[in-house]
């Protein structure tokens, strides 16, 4: 009896399974299909179906193929995953500026993500100039756009006075906002100015 009921279980995760997930064949051929045709957001899911073996076999070269046609039609989250495989040399040789290229135009586009990227790359000169008022910008559209981590680190840019005129309520305000989302960094930095406003 206890079996029976295993097995009725076993089976009816799998059911589920194949409904909710890219392993379907059919729904990888109508993606692949949709792809071929030239839809962008078709091509983007395929590079990550290939990207992350889901349905097909893993195959980072494959990926990069339709990132990159995907990219070509300026679909920004693409151009961002494009760059991340260019960055760490996954499916193409390892080409820095190729990914900075790829993030940035991705940025551009008002991906929060590459926002994100670009204002860490330019906090700390990685493949850019380093430059303090760049890297403020981009953290502050990506934290405009909710991004938390964003939020944290252009609270921190304020709090440091880098790229920017120092200003302890303004950092506050970015901070809050970001451990309002639960980003523990932040939630730490908040703890820590209550602490500091007690005994200065």
């Amino acid at each position: 009896m206890v079996v029976s009921k295993f097995k009725i279980l076993i089976a009816f995760f799998i059911l589920i399974m194949t409904q909710f997930s890219y392993a379907n064949p059919i729904k990888i051929d109508i993606l692949k299909k949709n792809a071929e045709q030239g839809y962008a957001r078709d091509q983007h899911a395929l590079a990550v179906a290939y990207r992350y073996g889901n349905g097909v076999e893993e195959n980072y070269k494959e990926a990069v193929h339709w990132y990159q046609l995907a990219s070509d039609q300026g679909y920004a989250e693409s151009q961002y995953n494009l760059g991340v495989m260019y960055e760490e040399g996954k499916g193409v040789k390892q080409d820095k500026k190729e990914a900075v290229k790829w993030y940035q135009s991705s940025a551009n586009r008002g991906f929060k993500w590459a926002q994100h990227k670009i204002a860490v790359l330019y906090r700390f000169g990685k493949g850019v100039p380093h430059a303090y008022e760049k890297s403020l910008e981009f953290y502050r559209l990506a934290a405009e756009q909710g991004f938390a981590e964003s939020q944290y680190n252009l609270g921190v840019m304020y709090d440091q006075g880098k790229g920017v005129k120092q200003d302890k309520e303004e950092a506050m305000k970015w901070y809050k906002l970001s451990a309002d989302q639960g980003f523990s960094w932040a939630v730490k930095a908040l703890k820590k100015a209550e602490v500091d406003s007690i005994f200065w």
